[in-house]
């Protein structure tokens, strides 16, 4: 999964549904990936 490919938007959607869903895994994951975003992104 390349992180540019998303919004932030899209990927904090994704976030709330692996959460709302119980994927403890899954969110993890997506909030590395929102927090390796804004990283580079400074």
């Amino acid at each position: 999964m390349a992180i540019n490919d998303y919004s932030e938007e899209q990927l904090f959607t994704a976030l709330r549904n692996a959460d709302s869903a119980g994927d403890k895994t899954g969110a993890q994951r997506i909030a590395g990936l929102i927090q390796q975003r804004r990283s580079t992104q400074n």
